[in-house]
């Protein structure tokens, strides 16, 4: 149940951030603070089970194959504007967060 979660909140993150990116003029404080939760809540689930940050990359492409559907619907944009993989910007953004640091510029 840790993995889905873990999952479920780093999709939350990347749809989140995926939308800083590609649509920076409707950023709204909701976003940012939606980003800093959920990655402060993967951050302690992984303390807690210390075991599951070797599968971090793992939960990380999963979640954002999720993310690039999710922020499809969230914006209308089509989903091919969300690459299949992460670009190196995104891949900052997301360790910026992860890391509790509120600056994911792209």
């Amino acid at each position: 149940s840790n993995r889905r979660e873990i999952v479920r909140r780093l999709a939350l993150v990347a749809m989140h951030l995926l939308k800083l990116e590609f649509q920076p003029a409707k950023e709204t404080r909701s976003w940012r603070n939606t980003i800093r939760v959920q990655a402060r809540d993967v951050e302690e689930i992984l303390a807690d089970s210390p075991s599951l940050r070797r599968e971090l990359p793992t939960f990380i492409a999963k979640a954002y194959a999720n993310a690039r559907k999710d922020a499809a619907g969230e914006t209308a944009l089509p989903l091919a504007t969300f690459l299949q993989t992460p670009t190196p910007a995104f891949e900052r953004a997301l360790s910026a967060a992860l890391a509790g640091d509120d600056d994911y510029s792209f």
